[in-house]
């Protein structure tokens, strides 16, 4: 409100122009209340009156708050009364105004889960009175009446608020962001809606198959049964060339769709009809929205082709165990005819019930598998595959448990005799307790040592696991995944060859796969017209010879200078890198943000950190507003990641072996796969890491994964020692002449110390260059355990909260 002691002339406005205002608002307020809770037309139509009518309030609101503070007062009444409605009325709106949204977003979760069958109609009826008669009791708080009628010490007020600030116009925003939050809510019930007829045909495909699949086994077993029975009575039609025949006419019919990947075809065909990636209201919270990014078509394909498929895939490879058996059974029975009658000789009926219960045998082992595979299945799809869970943290995730879960059900029989021999030696609970006890004993040193040689590759495979540890880029052949990523990136540039700017920046955990990123678009976008600078390197560019130092300034303004006319790609991998005693990295950072403010538009600048970096960054420069665009490669697939390791360990031309010197199937080798890509959450870099520590030589070109357990590291960390780990996570490396400058006197008395202590145990690494950094190998642990400890940002959080 503006306060004003000036005696000019002034329009003299109607003194019950803000009265009629108040009396407006009044009767739109019970109109649409009334016209909100009308079930008449049907519930979806109340949750479109509950978002409509919110703008209509909004737009009766803002006028009078604009008419307190633009129009003078003709009397002192008048006076108080602009007063009591900017500084007392309007803040009971606006909590009016949140409840109303409150309730629309508690209306909308409720009919979903009446639409899903969570909750039955009459919960759902009484849940919409209990709103009404909230929402009626509520408008009594902010009609007119409660303002002109109300008593109170109104000079002491006035005095206060003559010394304040007018809180209008920050009213007046929270205001005009109430009805799009209510359009966004109406939006997400569709999106929802959507996703749950999606999902309901999905569960329909998924019990197709389970369904299908038993009944035609069961079809296989009865007409097992029927030549059983009648070659044992010797019946004339199952004698001889008779029993050959029948059995060559049991049959086992084609699953319904054929084979997996006609399956996995007719899904994704389901796939396009689900809302993609979208911000979705989860909570809400002291008069906040809880929002989180999900991409419910992309996180339903991940979590059915993680938890599900393998299921899927299991099924199809029993049936075709039934098919092979049945085929086998058959070539047994026609060979053994086919001897006896050279000899002269009746087929013997014993041979065929011998092979014909061989197979009703297989029948039955098969059997307990299908339905493990439909119970589970069926429980899965049901309890995870609903709309009404993305108000849940656990939406669509992909849990350990589950991994473990799933490697019972893949490895049943294996399981079996695993349970079974600790039954029959009675030494479980014994050796468990033996175990725990042992583990107790051991310090945070001795647990720390055990885990980092524990992770150590294997030095007889050299060969092999250098496969997975190439950093950077190795040729296309190498470049599996990054499907989207690389289409948006495909759109950035082109937008900077129309002329617009041409900023990127590349974000992630350590060896999540940023310069490998970062190497495809050089070579895809920019092959002949790149330049990839780093510390300490000479480089030549448009003819001339440059001696890059640490001074980034200086080799941009060298690039600048002579190829302006030269559209380029201006690489910096690792912006971390650049610092050193003379200069420090937030002053690199300020000219490179200079110059992409002004030359972004000629050159293409692309720039690598990491999360903890950016996050640190964003605090004191702002790079969100200067960077176009951001690219996160936190998370890979698990299918991409699943062929990220094939390619490499097929180059290698070496056979996985088990631990009975046979070859792995391919339900096993997933199985190694899923739990590394659980343990890594998704991180690339770590998921083959983990991979080449965890093989072993098992002979000329064979390699087997070991058995033994994943040693994790414990919480060591004491303040001082997190306070060294986080420097050097930030810095990659350092040395101890940086670390001594920024620690201070402290360094020689308490950090140093520690720093030794955190080489012997060997959690650090130092390079020929005396540089220090954190073990490659534990680098992703560490970074959590900062997290936990400091939070600095060590992965991408994709939770926000949107204030009113």
């Amino acid at each position: 409100m503006e306060h004003s002691s000036n005696n000019t002339t002034e329009t003299i406005p109607d003194p019950k122009s803000l009265e009629s205002r108040l009396a407006e608002f009044d009767s739109i307020l019970e109109k649409v209340v009334a016209a909100t809770f009308d079930r008449s037309k049907g519930d979806e139509h109340c949750l479109e009156e509950l978002s409509r009518n919110a703008e209509s309030l909004v737009r009766k609101i803002i006028p009078i708050g604009k008419f307190c503070q633009e129009e003078s007062p003709t009397s002192n009444e008048n006076t108080i009364l602009q007063y009591k409605l900017t500084y007392d009325w309007m803040e009971r709106v606006k909590s009016f105004l949140v409840l109303w949204r409150n309730i629309l977003f508690e209306q909308q979760k409720a009919y979903l889960l009446l639409e899903e069958g969570e909750i039955q109609s009459k919960t759902y009826n009484g849940l919409v009175e209990r709103s009404k008669a909230i929402l009626l009791d509520a408008a009594g708080s902010v009609k007119s009446e409660s303002v002109l009628g109300s008593k109170g010490n109104w000079d002491a007020s006035m005095k206060k608020w003559k010394h304040q600030n007018t809180p209008w116009p920050v009213h007046q925003k929270q205001f005009e962001i109430i009805p799009e939050q209510c359009r966004d809510l109406l939006e997400q019930i569709q999106n929802t809606l959507k996703a749950s007829n999606g999902f309901k045909k999905i569960k329909q495909h998924f019990s197709q198959l389970t369904k299908d699949a038993l009944f035609q086994k069961e079809q296989l077993k009865k007409d097992i049964s029927i030549v059983l029975q009648g070659v044992r009575a010797n019946d004339e039609q199952f004698l001889g060339k008779k029993a050959v025949e029948a059995v060559d006419s049991m049959k086992l019919p084609d699953l319904p769709f054929g084979n997996p990947d006609q399956f996995s075809e007719q899904i994704e065909t389901i796939f396009e009809d689900l809302p993609i990636k979208k911000e979705y209201a989860i909570g809400k919270e002291d008069g906040l929205l809880i929002q989180r990014e999900i991409d419910i078509q992309r996180d339903t394909a991940h979590w059915l082709e993680s938890e599900i498929m393998p299921n899927i895939y299991n099924l199809y490879h029993s049936f075709s165990g039934i098919q092979n058996k049945l085929d086998l059974t058959l070539l047994n029975i026609r060979n053994r005819y086919e001897f006896d009658k050279k000899e002269g000789l009746e087929l013997d009926s014993r041979e065929v019930i011998t092979a014909l219960e061989s197979l009703d045998k297989h029948l039955g082992k098969t059997h307990e598998n299908l339905e493990e595979i439909q119970e589970y299945t069926s429980k899965h799809l049901v309890k995870e595959l609903k709309a009404s869970n993305i108000y849940e943290a656990s939406f669509l995730n992909v849990s350990m448990s589950s991994t473990i879960n799933q490697y019972r059900r893949y490895q049943l029989q294996g399981w079996r005799r695993v349970r079974d021999w600790f039954q029959e030696k009675g030494v479980k609970v014994k050796q468990l307790q033996k175990k725990a006890q042992k583990e107790d004993s051991l310090s945070i040193s001795e647990k720390i040592v055990r885990t980092v040689r524990h992770r150590t590759p294997a030095p007889n495979i050299n060969h092999y696991t250098n496969m997975f540890l190439t950093k950077g880029y190795i040729g296309d052949s190498f470049c599996v995944g990054r499907k989207d990523e690389l289409e948006r990136i495909e759109q950035i540039y082109e937008n900077w060859k129309m002329g617009f700017r041409g900023t990127l920046l590349i974000t992630g955990t350590r060896f999540s796969g940023k310069s490998l990123l970062g190497d495809q678009i050089q070579n895809w976008h920019f092959p002949h017209n790149f330049l990839k600078i780093t510390p300490e390197q000479n480089i030549l560019f448009a003819g001339r010879r440059f001696e890059v130092g640490y001074q980034l300034k200086e080799v941009l303004d060298f690039i600048i200078k002579h190829g302006l006319h030269t559209p380029s790609l201006i690489w910096i991998d690792d912006l971390e890198k650049w610092e050193n005693e003379k200069i420090t990295l937030s002053e690199n950072v300020k000219h490179l943000l200079h110059t992409m403010d002004h030359y972004s538009h000629k050159q293409f600048f692309m720039v690598s950190m990491s999360n903890a970096l950016k996050a640190q960054l964003n605090r004191f420069h702002d790079i969100d507003k200067v960077f176009q665009s951001e690219i996160n490669t936190d998370k890979m697939s698990y299918n991409d990641v699943r062929e990220a390791i094939l390619i490499r360990h097929n180059a290698t031309h070496n056979k996985l072996m088990d631990k009975d010197n046979e070859e792995l199937d391919v339900i096993q080798f997933d199985k190694i796969i899923k739990r590394l890509y659980q343990a890594s959450n998704g991180n690339i870099g770590e998921i083959l890491r983990r991979w080449s520590y965890t093989m072993r030589y098992a002979g000329e070109d064979e390699i087997t994964p070991r058995a033994e357990y994943d040693y994790s590291l414990p919480e060591f960390m004491s303040p001082e020692a997190g306070l060294l780990l986080r420097s050097i996570l930030l810095h990659r490396k350092t040395n101890e002449y940086t670390l001594r400058k920024k620690f201070g006197p402290a360094f020689k008395t308490t950090y140093k110390p520690i720093l030794n202590r955190l080489f012997n145990l060997g959690l650090l690494k130092r390079h020929l260059d005396g540089t220090l950094e954190i073990n490659p190998f534990l680098s992703h642990d560490i970074g959590k355990l900062l997290d936990k400890e400091f939070q600095i940002s060590y992965r991408k959080k994709t939770l926000n909260k949107e204030k009113i």
